[in-house]
C-alpha cells in the first residue's frame, strides 16, 4: 500500500485515547516525534559546513551569496527550525495537509510560478524517495497500526506514522526558517541526504517497540525491498558533489518530474507547429494539455492498436514506432502523441537493456499494447509506482532476479507470468481491474513459493547455526585446554586433553552455558586430573588420592562416554594413569616426559565429512583459502563456504566490498560462478544473529548455500560472486527515457 495518500487516520482531537489502540498508537506518535527531533538537534553542524563547501566551491557569486546567507541562517536560527517541525508534527493532520504525489490528468500542466512548481514538485518526490527507503519497515508498520486501529484491510487506512507526516512537517520547519523558495530547496535536500539511513532505524525501533507489546509479533517479513533510484544509485549515496544548485529548474530531478518533461515535449511540439503556420487543432482533435480520458479517445484509433499485436515469436519488436507512423496516430493531439513517443522510447530501452534477458524481453514485449493504453488513459502511470499496471511490471522485475541470464521456460514462474500476460493482452480495454487481479493472483502464486522455499531456508539455517555453536563451542573448549596445559604435566595428560577431553568439553558447551556446573566440572577435572599424578610425599596425601580416584576416574569415564569414545580407545589412556598414579603413590617422579606448553597443536573445529584422498600440499593462498563442504539435511543439500587462513585485509577495495557485505539484507540476491562458467543466482534468506553466516537460496532446487561473509568477500574480489542490483526494468527504462528527454 501507498505510505502516503489522503486517507489519514486522526490521531488527535477531542478523543484521543478513549480506545487502547488509539493511545498505543498516539504514543508511537509521539516517539517518532521524539526520535526525529532529537536527530534533527545535532544536524545543524553538518548541514553548515556542507553549505560552506558548496560556496567554495562554485563560481557563480549569486549561488555563493545563497549558499552562505543559508548557512548564516541554519547557525543561527536552527532552534526556531527544530522547534518548528516539533509544531508541525505534532499539530492535527487531515488529509488536505498532505501533498499529493498522485496527478490523476494534464491539468496540472497549467502555467504557475517556477519557484512554487519547484518546491511542490521537491516535498512530492521528497516524501515519495523518503518513503521508499522505508519501505520495508513500513510494511510492517502499516499492518501493526491497522490492527491497533481496528482495521480489517491495510489498503483502506493511511499510516498515521507513516513518512509522509514527517516530510511534510520538514517542510513546513524549512519554510518557517527560510525566506525564499531557494532556500528551502536546498536545505530539504541536505536534511533528505542525511534522512534516508536514519529514518528506517526509526521506524525499526517503533516496529520493535509494537512487537514488545505483542502487536503482530508474528507479522511475516516482506522481503521486497523498496527499488533505488532510477538514476542508478541509491538515495543513502548522494555524494556531495551531486548537491543541487540553487537554479531553481535545476532542483527538480528530471528522474522523477514526468509531467515537467512531458509538458517540455508538448510545449516544442506546438512551437514546431506554430512556427510551420499550423494549428494546435489542425493536427487532432484532441487539445494540448487537455484531461484525458476513454470517452475522449478516439475509438478508431484504440481498435487500430488491435493490428499491431505482438505475436509470440515477434515480441522484442517495438510496435509502438510502427503505431507513431500510422495514418491514424497521426490524427491524436499533441498530448497524445508526446504519449506514444515515450511509451516508444520506453521500451526502445527495455529491448536494448544489455541487463535484461531475452527471454525478459519477450515476455515484456507483449505487454506494448496495454502499456501504450493504459499511458494513453492515464499519464499519471509514468509517475505512479502504485499504479496496478507499474506494480504488476515492477513484480516481472522481482521474478527476473530469480532467473539471472537463464531463462527456463519449463520454471513454474515463468508458466504463470506467460499465462498472466496472455490473459492481459487478450482482456485490457480500458479497466485497470484486469492489472490488479493479475497482481493479485501473482502474489499468490509468489508467497506459495516463498513459504516452500522459505522451509529449505529454514533447514539450512538450521544446519549454519549448528555449524557455528560446533564452531564456538570447539573455541571455548581448546581455550580452555590451552589454558590447563600451561601447568606442568605429564606429555599423556596433555595429549589426552588435547585429543580426546577437548571433544567432551566442545560437547558440553554446546549444550550447556559458562557458568553451568557440568562445564565448570569438566574444566576442574583437568587441574584434578593433573594434581592427581604429582608425587605424594605425606601419608595423608597418599590417602586422600586413593579414596579420591574412583570419583576421578569415573568423571572421566563420564565425560568420555558424552562423546562415544570406545573402550578400546580408553585403554591405553588409563594404563597410563595406573603407572602415573602409582609412581605418585610411592612419592616417586613418573618416569613419562613432562612439559609446561603446548606440543601438540590443537586441532581446528571438525568439518562435515570429506573426501580421504590424498592432497597435495600446496603454498597457503595470503589471502587465506576457500573450503567448500557439502551435506543433506532433510532432503536438502547444504554447501557451506568458508574462509580459512586469512590475514586482515587493509586495502581500500577490499574494505568497500567487506562493507557491501556487511550492508546485505534478507531478500538481495548473489550471483555465484561456477568453474565450468555457469551462473546460479541465490536469494539471502537467513542472517545468523552475530552475522557469521549468511545462508542464499533459490526456488529451483531444494539446495542452500550457507557461507561466511569473509568468504563471500573474498569470492566478489575474485569475481566468483557478484551482487545483484533490483532496481526494476520499467524503473531503468524510465530513467534512460527521462534522461534522454532532458538532454535533449
Amino acid at each position: 500500500m501507498s505510505v502516503y495518500g489522503n486517507n489519514v487516520v486522526p490521531i488527535s482531537g477531542a478523543g484521543r485515547g478513549s480506545e487502547p489502540g488509539q493511545r498505543i498508537v498516539r504514543e508511537c506518535h509521539d516517539r517518532l516525534g521524539h526520535l526525529v527531533f532529537d536527530w534533527l538537534g545535532s544536524l545543524d553542524e553538518e548541514i553548515a559546513e556542507d553549505l560552506f563547501v558548496l560556496a567554495k566551491d562554485t563560481r557563480d557569486r549569486k549561488a555563493q551569496t545563497h549558499y552562505l546567507d543559508l548557512r548564516t541562517v541554519v547557525q543561527k536560527n536552527w532552534p526556531e527550525f527544530t522547534a518548528a517541525f516539533r509544531k508541525a508534527f505534532h499539530r492535527d493532520h487531515t488529509a488536505s495537509s498532505y501533498l499529493s504525489i498522485e496527478i490523476s490528468d494534464f491539468s496540472g500542466l497549467e502555467l504557475v510560478d517556477d519557484n512554487k512548481l519547484s518546491e511542490n514538485i521537491l516535498i512530492r518526490e521528497f516524501t515519495a524517495r523518503i518513503g521508499e527507503s522505508c519501505n520495508q519497515e513500513l510494511h510492517g508498520l502499516d499492518h501493526r497500526v491497522a490492527a491497533l486501529l481496528d482495521s480489517e484491510d491495510v489498503d483502506k487506512i493511511d499510516n498515521p506514522l507513516g513518512s509522509a507526516i514527517v516530510c511534510q512537517a520538514l517542510a513546513d520547519a524549512a519554510g518557517a526558517l527560510c525566506q525564499n523558495s531557494e532556500q528551502r530547496i536546498v536545505l530539504l535536500r541536505q536534511i533528505e541526504r542525511r534522512l534516508h539511513p536514519v529514518l528506517p532505524e526509526i521506524y525499526q525501533t517503533i516496529n520493535k517497540y509494537l512487537v514488545s507489546l505483542n502487536v503482530l509479533p508474528d507479522l511475516k517479513q516482506n522481503f521486497r525491498r523498496a527499488s533505488s533510484q532510477a538514476t542508478g544509485t541509491t538515495s543513502q549515496e548522494t555524494p556531495k558533489d551531486s548537491l543541487p544548485s540553487l537554479n531553481p529548474q535545476a532542483e527538480i530531478p528530471i528522474s522523477g518530474n514526468v509531467l515537467t518533461a512531458l509538458q517540455k515535449l508538448v510545449a516544442a511540439r506546438s512551437s514546431e507547429l506554430a512556427a510551420n503556420g499550423e494549428s494546435s487543432s489542425s493536427t487532432g482533435n484532441t487539445a494540448a494539455g487537455s484531461p484525458m480520458d476513454a470517452a475522449a479517445l478516439s475509438r478508431v484509433f484504440f481498435a487500430s492498436l488491435e493490428n499491431f499485436m505482438p505475436e509470440k515469436g515477434n515480441s522484442m519488436v517495438n510496435q509502438i514506432h510502427a503505431i507513431r507512423s500510422s495514418e491514424v496516430a497521426n490524427q491524436v493531439g499533441h498530448v497524445e502523441a508526446v504519449t506514444i513517443d515515450i511509451v516508444a522510447m520506453l521500451f526502445d530501452f527495455i529491448f536494448n537493456d544489455k541487463n535484461v534477458p531475452n527471454g525478459v524481453k519477450a515476455l515484456v514485449g507483449r505487454l506494448q499494447i496495454p502499456v501504450l493504453k493504459v499511458a494513453m488513459l492515464d499519464q499519471g502511470f509514468f509517475g505512479s509506482k502504485s499504479h496496478p499496471a507499474r506494480r504488476f511490471l515492477d513484480e516481472i522485475s522481482e521474478i527476473c532476479l530469480r532467473w539471472g541470464g537463464n531463462i527456463d521456460q519449463e520454471d513454474p514462474f515463468f508458466i504463470t507470468l506467460e499465462s498472466l500476460i496472455d490473459r492481459i493482452q487478450n482482456e485490457f480495454e480500458c479497466d485497470v481491474a484486469v492489472f490488479s487481479r493479475a497482481l493479485d493472483e501473482l502474489h499468490a502464486f509468489v508467497n506459495t513459493h516463498d513459504s516452500e522455499e522459505d522451509a529449505t531456508a529454514r533447514i539450512a539455517a538450521d544446519v549454519a547455526a549448528n555449524r557455528q555453536r560446533e564452531t564456538e563451542a570447539w573455541e571455548q573448549a581448546s581455550n580452555a585446554v590451552r589454558l590447563a596445559c600451561m601447568e606442568t604435566m605429564p606429555e599423556v595428560i596433555s595429549d589426552f586433553y588435547k585429543e580426546d577431553w577437548v571433544k567432551v568439553l566442545q560437547k558440553i558447551a554446546i549444550a550447556e552455558n559458562k557458568d553451568s556446573p557440568p562445564w565448570m566440572d569438566a574444566v576442574k577435572l583437568m587441574s584434578d586430573l593433573a594434581q592427581s599424578v604429582v608425587p605424594k610425599k605425606k601419608p595423608e596425601e597418599r590417602m586422600a588420592l586413593i579414596s579420591s580416584l574412583p570419583t576421578l576416574l569415573s568423571r572421566v569415564n563420564r565425560g568420555l562416554d558424552l562423546v562415544s569414545t570406545d573402550k578400546s580407545t580408553r585403554r591405553p589412556f588409563f594404563d597410563a594413569l595406573v603407572a602415573l598414579h602409582t609412581a605418585a603413590l610411592k612419592g616417586e617422579p613418573s618416569s613419562a616426559s613432562f612439559h609446561h606448553h603446548t606440543k601438540k597443536k590443537l586441532e581446528p573445529a571438525p568439518k562435515a565429512e570429506v573426501s580421504n584422498a590424498p592432497v597435495a600440499v600446496a603454498e597457503p593462498h595470503p589471502e587465506g583459502d576457500i573450503i567448500v563442504t557439502r551435506s543433506v539435511a532433510n532432503g536438502v543439500e547444504v554447501e557451506e563456504v568458508t574462509l580459512v587462513g586469512a590475514k586482515p585485509v587493509w586495502r581500500a577495495d577490499d574494505r568497500d566490498v567487506a562493507r557491501q557485505v556487511a550492508d546485505l539484507k534478507r531478500g538481495d540476491w548473489v550471483e555465484f560462478h561456477q568453474e565450468d562458467g555457469s551462473i546460479s543466482r541465490e536469494r539471502l534468506t537467513w542472517i545468523s544473529p552475530q552475522r557469521h553466516v549468511l545462508v542464499f537460496s533459490n526456488h529451483r532446487a531444494a539446495k542452500a548455500i550457507s557461507i561466511a561473509p569473509d568468504a563471500l568477500a573474498r569470492m566478489i574480489r575474485e569475481n566468483q560472486a557478484s551482487l545483484v542490483s533490483d532496481t526494476p526494468i520499467f524503473e531503468r527504462a524510465m530513467s534512460g527515457v527521462l534522461d534522454s528527454l532532458n538532454a535533449a
